[in-house]
């Protein structure tokens, strides 16, 4: 399982990467943009977070299952 939430951080931290270089390509070409680019990065960022912890084993799915409070 270690290794799917390896896999799941790197593909979130790819399109992070595409969102900010969309978004800062519209801002250097002075395009108008409609922030989706921004909010791709935003919900992969999250993403990106979840999977390390989840890879670390601090995720709320380990909590979960231990009975410990989130």
């Amino acid at each position: 399982m270690r290794r799917f939430w390896l896999g799941v951080m790197w593909f979130s931290v790819v399109w992070v990467l595409y969102g900010i270089g969309a978004a800062g390509h519209h801002l250097w070409t002075e395009h108008r943009m409609d922030g989706q680019a921004l909010i791709l990065a935003l919900g992969m960022a999250t993403m990106a977070w979840r999977a390390w912890d989840e890879y670390r084993g601090n995720g709320w799915t380990r909590k979960k299952e231990d009975g410990r409070r989130l």
